[in-house]
C-alpha cells in the first residue's frame, strides 16, 4: 500500500512538473508577444515623430537661402585668412635666422684674440 501511494505521489509530482514546465513555456511566449507589441508601438511612435520632424525641417530649410549661406561662409573664410595674416605679420621675428647671440659673442672674442696675437698689442675692450 505504501508503495502504491509513493508511486501515485511520484506520478502526481511528474504531472505537476510537466504542467509547471508548460506554464513556464506559455509565459515565455506571452512575454515574447508582449515585447513584440511594445516594439511595434515604439516603432509607430518613432515614425510619427520622424514624420513631424521631417515636415518641420522642410519648412525651416525653405527659410534658408543657400546662396546667402555660401556667401557668408566665403566671407568668414576671407576674414579668418586676413586675421591669420595679420597675426603672422605681427608675430614676425626680426632676428636674423640661424644666428645665435652666444655664437656671435664667441666669434667676436676669437677675432679680438687674433688681433691681439697678430699686433702684439691689446685691443681696447668696450662694453
Amino acid at each position: 500500500m505504501a508503495k502504491q501511494r509513493a508511486s501515485r505521489m511520484l506520478k502526481q509530482k511528474r504531472t505537476l512538473e510537466m504542467q509547471l514546465d508548460q506554464t513556464f513555456k506559455q509565459q515565455v511566449n506571452v512575454d515574447a508577444v508582449s515585447m513584440a507589441v511594445e516594439q511595434m508601438k515604439e516603432a509607430k511612435d518613432t515614425i510619427s515623430i520622424m514624420e513631424s520632424t521631417n515636415k518641420q525641417l522642410a519648412k525651416e530649410i525653405k527659410k534658408v537661402d543657400l546662396d546667402k549661406a555660401e556667401n557668408l561662409q566665403d566671407d568668414l573664410e576671407d576674414i579668418l585668412n586676413q586675421t591669420n595674416y595679420i597675426s603672422e605679420t605681427l608675430g614676425r621675428d626680426y632676428t636674423v635666422d640661424g644666428v645665435d647671440e652666444e655664437d656671435l659673442e664667441a666669434e667676436l672674442d676669437g677675432i679680438e684674440e687674433d688681433l691681439f696675437l697678430n699686433t702684439g698689442t691689446e685691443v681696447p675692450m668696450t662694453k
